[in-house]
């Protein structure tokens, strides 16, 4: 992975020269991979997909690289592929890009045979398979599922079987999911899909095969629902309408405008993490739509030479300038602009009459339309700096993978109505005002991965009433603004903070108006640390900060100054909340998310440090770089020595004053050295301590100012010999089973 000081510096400086817990191991293939088992890296990875099968156990997952993988020569049960194992096998980056190619007619034999009913299959096309010999021979020429398993995303075209099935054969139960089944031939019954015993078929296209019948056939009972295929299934949701593909001769199988299957299938949850065809978010609208594509119209722009607002927007002729897109795109049709590599210098703004439900994505390569954002940044830069960068003036718009700075404010949102923009993979830096400016009434913002950074106000403001929608900000680095992290003035409910560093900062690291009420946020698993004022403020009368699980007061250990990437020693890595059903697979620069997510903005390659049964904090000592396993080498901070220890550990702290608010991670101990010289003093109107974790322990220090000494919320805490005093309230919430003993608490004014 790049790192970002290098990446943003080349951004700014080089623009113009641009014409949930995972399986238990993940491997890889690729084409170019160096073969080396047990493909548990890129570097490693194995050149074939069988390979890679056979090295795996129950549980894993294996990662497919771009290319044409092809059949070469006799196959196990007459298949390319044979999996029977409780395996996941997905596709990096779509079906269109990962083709498994059974190599008919020089080689006679299926594409895959599944045999375990927990195997999972996505993200792949299935072509030139054909079923005519071995065991089951004649059944499944593109795949044949013998014993259950699940294939969704893919595409199966082109395959062929002497009796049934020619797409698809369900021997015994199995699912179909989010497929697009298409030119396939049988001899038999079933040209698409032929079902033996119970299968499950779902969001799927079923059309233009050829068989007898020439789509679908069933001897038992099939669940058939949300599919659109000839003669119409029973079921709920189906539809037996022409599927409207782009062109089935080059198996171009994207939905046209005016497509029975665009925002009518059936939503899951599991989506929110997968791709379509072409590599795009699954659910672009309120319902995910039925095949293996999901609906957009898209218009092309790449800086000029190459560019021209003169030309038709197409990949080939593609537009100059991102305003022109926005102007021009279709309206009511949920557009996607995809933008080249480069600078564009301009100030754009979102006509208030114009297209809704926009998509701005950066970060291709325009010789070929390849998505490469670390390679290939998209920077706008403002053409007059008094005015903002980019102007939402109607709703529901999202801007993905842009570099957005040297404007007033980075992204401003005037928009006054019910709605959500999303912001996500984009770094806003440099602006003079705030990055993200949400002014418009009744809307929220929805961010994720993006970098927010040494702009002159807040990272993000909410001005006023963002109630009909929350506002979720995932994996988020917000660093180095000359205001608050995050500012809530007035109605600001449901942000929702989780993954996030947010460190630096001129103001506080979160902040609530201490004057307006009816504001309110939840923040989880994410690092607040060295902001100027503070961690957290908030209304004394009305404390509307709800601190969750996994929240750390640590330095976060940046590679370097200004580059936001995490160093091998950092506490951030694998200490975020696994947010893939949120949508959130990648980092700012496109890598995946794999295993435990790191926090912050960009996920690194390194694991876990580990943490210490023992650590050892002292505000004498210089900084918090020191590993803390000695008082030689002690953490300066309390936040980093409890951020270092270990489930069941204690920190223990000398005397000192020490001005920050503390987490409290769960199954931990506060230890201090003696309550009178350990002084934990905050002046700002949040909690000195904040113990939301269960089994936490805090013994033998002083709290001093702040809203509340401490404030429990987690279960069986305990506190004991702590003087808690001239706070308004010296002990907040206090939960069930919390316990506190042998304390002085004094001078509280409430």
């Amino acid at each position: 992975m790049k790192h970002l000081a290098k990446w943003l510096a080349s951004c700014w400086v080089c623009a113009a020269a641009y014409p949930a817990l995972l399986p238990a191991v993940d491997r890889f293939v690729a084409l170019g991979g160096g073969n080396v088992a047990p493909y548990t890296n890129w570097a490693g990875a194995a050149t074939s997909i069988q390979a890679a099968i056979d090295a795996s156990s129950s549980g894993d997952c294996i990662w497919v690289s771009n290319g044409t993988y092809v059949s070469s020569g006799p196959a196990t049960n007459a298949s390319m592929l044979y999996i029977d194992k409780a395996i996941t096998l997905r596709s990096w980056s779509g079906a269109a890009a990962t083709i498994i190619d059974g190599g008919y007619p020089l080689v006679t034999n299926r594409c895959l045979c599944i045999s375990n009913a927990s195997a999972v299959v996505e993200g792949f096309t299935i072509r030139n398979g054909c079923a005519s010999g071995g065991p089951s021979s004649g059944f499944g020429g593109g795949v044949y599922v013998a014993v259950g398993g699940t294939m969704r995303n893919c595409l199966i075209a082109g395959n062929r079987a002497d009796s049934a099935g020619g797409g698809v054969y369900f021997a015994i139960s199995g699912a179909l999911v989010n497929c697009t089944i298409v030119t396939n031939i049988a001899g038999g019954t079933g040209g698409g899909l032929a079902v033996g015993s119970n299968a499950t078929v779902r969001n799927c296209i079923v059309y233009f095969n050829s068989g007898s019948p020439a789509n679908w056939h069933t001897n038992l009972t099939a669940s058939i629902s949300y599919t659109c295929a000839s003669p119409l299934p029973p079921g709920t949701g189906n539809t037996d309408s022409d599927p409207q593909l782009a062109s089935i001769s080059s198996t171009n199988v994207h939905l046209s405008a005016g497509s029975p299957c665009i925002n009518t299938g059936l939503s899951e949850s599991w989506m929110y993490s997968s791709c379509d065809l072409d590599g795009q978010e699954r659910v672009m609208r309120q319902r995910v739509d039925i095949g293996v594509d999901e609906y957009t119209r898209v218009w092309y722009v790449a800086p000029a030479p190459a560019g021209s607002d003169t030309y038709p927007g197409s990949a080939s002729f593609p537009w100059a300038t991102i305003q022109y897109a926005v102007t021009n795109a279709s309206v009511g049709h949920d557009d996607m602009i995809l933008v080249a590599g480069g600078e564009y210098v301009e100030n754009i703004i979102f006509p208030s009459t114009g297209p809704t439900g926009l998509v701005v994505r950066g970060g291709y390569r325009a010789s070929d339309w390849a998505w490469s954002p670390a390679d290939c940044p998209t920077v706008i830069r403002a053409a007059n700096s008094a005015n903002h960068v980019i102007t939402l003036s109607s709703p529901s718009h999202t801007l993905a993978s842009l570099v957005i700075g040297g404007g007033n404010c980075g992204i401003y949102n005037s928009i006054s109505m019910n709605t959500r923009f999303g912001v996500y993979e984009c770094a806003v830096t440099n602006n003079s005002s705030h990055g993200i400016l949400i002014n418009g009434t009744k809307c929220a913002l929805s961010a994720r991965n993006c970098l927010i950074a040494g702009n002159g106000g807040d990272g993000i403001r909410f001005v006023v009433d963002n109630s009909p929608y929350g506002s979720p900000i995932y994996n988020c680095t917000i660093a180095g603004n000359g205001g608050d992290g995050i500012f809530m003035n007035y109605l600001t409910v449901g942000v929702d903070v989780r993954n996030c560093i947010i460190t630096g900062n001129g103001g506080y690291g979160l902040r609530q108006n201490p004057v307006n009420s009816h504001n309110w946020m939840t923040v989880a698993y994410s690092d607040i640390y060295g902001n100027a004022l503070g961690a957290m403020c908030t209304r004394v009368a009305d404390d509307k900060i709800n601190v969750s699980t996994g929240v750390v007061s640590c330095v976060p250990q940046f590679v370097a100054s200004g580059d936001y990437c995490l160093s091998a020693s950092s506490a951030c890595v694998d200490r975020g909340e696994d947010l893939s059903l949120a949508g959130v697979t990648m980092d700012i620069q496109g890598k995946r998310r794999l295993g435990a997510f790191d926090q912050g903005c960009c996920e690194s390659d390194y694991s876990a440090p580990a943490r210490l049964a023992q650590v050892y904090v002292d505000a004498a000592a210089s900084d918090d770089l020191g590993d803390g396993s000695s008082w030689a080498t002690a953490k300066k901070t309390i936040g980093s020595g409890l951020a270092a220890a270990a489930t069941g550990g204690t920190c223990y702290v000398a005397g000192g004053t020490y001005d920050e608010q503390i987490f409290m991670p769960g199954s931990v101990t506060l230890a201090g050295t003696n309550r009178n010289a350990v002084i934990v003093s905050c002046t700002g109107t949040f909690h000195n301590v904040t113990i939301a974790e269960n089994d936490s322990v805090v013994r033998g220090i002083s709290t001093r100012g702040g809203n509340r000494g401490i404030d429990i919320t987690g279960d069986r805490a305990r506190v004991s010999d702590c003087i808690l005093s001239g706070h308004a309230y010296g002990v907040g919430h206090i939960s069930q089973r919390a316990v506190v003993e042998n304390c002085l608490i004094t001078s509280n004014s409430t």
